[in-house]
């Protein structure tokens, strides 16, 4: 089975740094997806590419991969940029 380990980033909207670093395991779905009729959207009938499992470090991530003898790639996100900006920098 493939998988994926991500490191979890913060939404544009919040500029504090993560307290905790999150890890995440997503399962790869390896059938062919098919694509819904009504709706458009694709569709399978697996159940494998559900389940979303969170670690706190990149270390028991791969661990657990490595345990249950997964495939797995490792997806970090890039290192934000923060500018210490002031409200009185707007009237300058």
């Amino acid at each position: 089975m493939k998988a994926k380990i991500i490191q979890l980033s913060l939404p544009t909207n919040q500029n504090a740094p993560l307290s905790k670093k999150i890890w995440k395991i997503v399962f790869e779905d390896e059938e062919n997806l098919s694509l819904d009729k009504n709706t458009g959207w694709l569709s399978t009938n697996s159940t494998k590419s559900q389940p979303n499992l969170h670690f706190p470090n990149l270390e028991s991530a791969e661990n657990f991969a490595k345990e249950h003898k997964m495939l797995y790639e490792v997806v970090s996100s890039k290192a934000r940029k923060y500018l210490k900006i002031t409200y009185a920098d707007n009237f300058k």
